[in-house]
């Protein structure tokens, strides 16, 4: 490829002979508007500030240099270009900024530090109009480039249609794990290649990848927790099994160990949280498993009301099943009259109103 051939240093050395001719304010105006020397691209404002003269100034010089160096349509900028239209190409149209500098840099073979490489990687792209960076101001999208308003149309039409589809089938997705049966019928539908859809996911903030590596949309607690009890929820659900308050506490700090989780906030939240069912000394249950809020007398109450007559110890067997309690405190619940009638059978049921 030409892009080797021409300049073994790279995109950088490239530049510096590219921009040789330039004055030095001008070659000072391009490199610092565009982080040639790696460091974050400057405002028209602060390099105005250097030189003294108004941001307008800066602005102008900036228009002056880039349509002169546009004029020379170097084979090297070419060479670049057509590299980052196979890119995009690739992509769909489009590409997520980080993926994208990462896939060039690989593509052609530039050992650049990689925030130099994109920042020169931008400017050719600028220099050429060959694509656009897109940045949204409202934070719903990372920055992605583009080759084209229609690819850049057909990503967005995609993600919000999928968005939809995720939101309308909520419980199928997190409970059977349906996230990219989801997004190929939306594919389909739409008529975009497999690759193509993986990748527009990529560039939306609607879809995030749960702690335990579950896809699904940013609004949802059950894949992107932002409270202790949000979190305690994913580790029950994991589990799949009661927890002690302090255990939740321990496994959430596991995975978010850049915040403390006090073990009794948890124990606090969950027990004002009618997900979560206390079901013995500190230990706690997600309600969604079947079990059943409420005290031992109210269990039994519910299991004979459900099933009918049993034996004392059927009932104690089917109230094990929903509470941490030792035998014996079912079998006092279970002999109050007031509440409970032993027929003659041996069976126990409830006393009649």
């Amino acid at each position: 490829m030409a892009y080797h051939k021409e300049n073994t240093g790279g995109i950088t050395s490239f530049l510096s002979a590219f921009l040789a001719r330039l004055s030095p304010r001008e070659r000072e105006v391009v490199r610092s508007r565009y982080g040639l020397d790696g460091n974050a691209p400057q405002t028209l404002q602060a390099i105005g500030n250097r030189y003294r003269i108004t941001r307008e100034r800066v602005r102008q010089i900036e228009h002056g240099v880039l349509a002169s160096l546009r004029a020379e349509r170097h084979a090297f900028v070419g060479t670049f270009v057509k590299a980052a239209l196979a890119e995009l190409d690739r992509t769909g149209g489009v590409a997520h900024e980080t993926a994208f500098w990462k896939a060039m840099q690989q593509t052609l073979k530039d050992k650049n530090p990689v925030t130099l490489f994109a920042n020169a990687g931008a400017f050719l792209l600028e220099l050429s109009g060959a694509a656009t960076l897109h940045s949204d101001p409202t934070g719903a999208w990372h920055p992605f480039w583009h080759a084209s308003h229609k690819a850049r149309k057909r990503a967005e039409q995609f993600v919000v249609k999928l968005a939809s589809a995720l939101e309308k089938r909520k419980q199928e997705v997190l409970a059977e794990k349906q996230f990219d049966v989801i997004r190929a019928e939306v594919a389909r539908a739409l008529r975009i290649p497999e690759t193509h859809a993986a990748h527009y996911v990529t560039l939306s903030h609607a879809f995030v990848e749960s702690p335990f590596g579950e896809m699904g949309l940013a609004s949802w607690a059950e894949v992107h927790p932002r409270t202790a009890r949000d979190w305690a929820y994913l580790v029950l659900k994991r589990e799949g099994k009661p927890m002690h308050f302090s255990a939740i506490a321990a496994a959430v700090g596991v995975h978010r160990p850049a915040k403390y989780t006090n073990p009794q906030t948890v124990h606090n939240e969950l027990i004002k949280d009618s997900r979560f069912v206390l079901v013995g000394r500190g230990l706690y249950g997600l309600r969604e498993s079947g079990l059943i809020p409420g005290t031992a007398r109210e269990i039994i109450s519910h299991v004979l009301r459900r099933e009918g007559p049993l034996h004392a110890q059927d009932v104690v067997n089917r109230v094990r099943e929903q509470r941490v309690l030792k035998d014996g405190t079912i079998f006092i619940n279970l002999q109050n009259k007031k509440h409970f009638t032993c027929l003659p059978d041996g069976r126990y049921c409830l006393r009649e109103a």
